[in-house]
């Protein structure tokens, strides 16, 4: 196969990549802290934490889909486990399991409730998001649950040089989801369900098995990046989840997955986070004030959905063929 280097550079991957060279350049000489290595993993930390929320996400938008209560589900998570620490003294190769299954059951809440009332996800999730955080706030009166066990502390500082131990269940999330969505039939006619939800059920596939199993997937995600949180901040607090909502779908945004559904880009995605936490991260060593943090992605997310609308009419329009206006010629008259 002949390498295409108009189509390379075409590739949106490869310019979020150029964007995060030019961006690790520019911080490399403008701050000497940032090539720390206490900076890097840091960096490489809030990375892990917030591609798990972003996949989280996306294989919800890949059905056409949203999941407003990814934060609830995380946050709720973190005080399961923190509560079975502190008041049961449950053993930690019971407590992480029943915590991943807590999640996954939310999920399947969330998905059964899509299917069986044919509501929006986004309206279903709006509302369980609520009631997750209101179960969170009630177990611990709106307090932090602190009790959390030296070995799940130890995991949450861990790391090998700048890599954090933590950031091998992102890698773990990420090589899964690409199996699932590449290589399993499943998670095909999951995207298929996103392109063309009609199309989709002509052919066949358990539609609503397969939103269900989507949020489920989320739903343990979630879960995932709540407990690491937990881990990392030394205590299990509700309000773990509640700036997930806009990281998330930046990330997404950026990394060029379709809202509507039918598109997913994990490496996109991977790109996007790491975008997001650079802005993040050369704000913080400059000691501007963190809600920039909030303005930036709010207006990145705009940008980018404004390009990709405006990308999406130009390949449509270049789509469109010239047709030969018809003459008596071309008819075969004289």
């Amino acid at each position: 196969m002949k390498f295409n280097l108009k189509l390379l550079l075409r590739t949106e991957s490869f310019v979020l990549f150029v964007v995060i060279l030019l961006g690790l350049t520019a911080l490399s000489i403008v701050s000497g802290q940032f090539l720390q290595t206490f900076n890097l993993y840091v960096l490489v930390y809030n990375i892990a934490l917030a591609a798990l929320v972003a996949f989280g996400q996306m294989v919800v938008v890949a059905t056409g889909g949203m999941n407003i209560s990814l934060g609830a589900i995380g946050g709720l998570s973190a005080v399961v486990a923190a509560m079975l620490m502190e008041w049961y003294g449950w053993p930690l190769w019971l407590i992480i399991p029943v915590t991943l299954a807590g999640g996954a059951l939310m999920g399947f809440i969330n998905g059964f409730l899509t299917v069986k009332t044919g509501i929006s996800p986004f309206v279903i999730t709006l509302a369980t998001a609520s009631a997750f955080t209101g179960a969170s706030m009630a177990i611990t009166n709106a307090n932090p649950i602190y009790g959390v066990y030296d070995s799940v502390l130890s995991l949450g500082q861990a790391r090998w040089g700048i890599f954090p131990w933590p950031a091998l269940a992102a890698i773990a999330v990420a090589i899964g989801l690409a199996v699932y969505f590449h290589r399993t039939t499943a998670g095909r006619q999951v995207l298929a369900l996103g392109a063309n939800r009609t199309a989709a059920e002509l052919t066949g596939a358990p539609i609503g098995r397969r939103i269900i199993q989507i949020h489920v997937i989320s739903g343990f995600i979630a879960s995932i990046a709540g407990f690491l949180t937990m881990a990392r901040v030394e205590a299990g607090a509700p309000t773990i989840g509640n700036a997930w909502l806009l990281p998330g779908f930046a990330a997404l945004v950026i990394g060029g997955v379709l809202l509507e559904g039918g598109k997913i880009t994990i490496i996109g995605v991977i790109l996007g986070v790491v975008i997001l936490e650079l802005i993040a991260n050369a704000l913080a060593i400059s000691h501007t004030d963190p809600f920039w943090v909030d303005l930036l992605q709010g207006a990145l997310v705009l940008v980018a959905v404004i390009l990709g609308q405006a990308r999406k009419r130009v390949v449509a329009a270049s789509r469109r063929l010239p047709q030969e206006p018809l003459t008596a010629s071309s008819l075969g008259g004289k």
